[in-house]
């Protein structure tokens, strides 16, 4: 007997942690996914990706169901880390 939910996860985000989460959530993968397509880098390109796949399985499916939860907090801050450093030099072009 599995126990599910009757409506999408972002509805259940939504009335968990109300209209500011949403706005929070939101807004931190519309930045990564703007600022990854905007500098085409590998990481940066799938950090958009990982973004822009989130949203629609929010909708289909149930990311966002108790313990998948942290597994989608946990792809969000994986894209926005990818983004972050994607202009600190690495160590071959550190001038030495």
């Amino acid at each position: 007997v599995h126990q599910g939910q009757v409506h999408s996860g972002w509805i259940d985000f939504g009335l968990a942690f109300g209209v500011p989460g949403l706005v929070l959530l939101f807004s931190a993968m519309i930045c990564i996914i703007v600022l990854g397509l905007s500098k085409p880098s590998f990481l940066n390109i799938c950090a958009a990706m990982t973004c822009i796949a989130l949203i629609p399985m929010g909708i289909i499916a149930e990311i966002t169901y108790k313990q998948y939860f942290e597994a989608t907090i946990f792809f969000i801050t994986m894209a926005g880390s990818f983004i972050a450093l994607d202009d600190v030099p690495k160590s071959s072009e550190i001038a030495l």
